[in-house]
């Protein structure tokens, strides 16, 4: 947790090695942030594919669940005739 804290909340040089040290996986992603910094251009690309794949998606589920409701009401008119 206090990893993740210093992660999340800090930018001074000793907090950040000693994160490294104790948890080597922090690492990757620190070098990512620090890209990121000099390469915002690449940074907002990055987060607008991410929206539009979120994007994608969500027109996705809307249809699926479109269609389910169509089922359900077919299933109910059909049920409807039967009796």
């Amino acid at each position: 947790m206090e990893a993740w804290l210093y992660f999340i909340g800090s930018d001074r040089p000793e907090h950040i090695c000693k994160v490294i040290q104790s948890f080597p996986k922090f690492e990757e992603m620190y070098r990512d942030i620090e890209y990121f910094r000099y390469h915002p251009k690449e940074a907002v690309g990055m987060f607008s594919e991410a929206l539009r794949i979120m994007d994608e998606n969500t027109v996705k589920y809307m249809i699926d669940e479109q269609a389910q409701t169509i089922r359900e009401q077919a299933d109910q008119i059909e049920q409807r005739d039967k009796n």
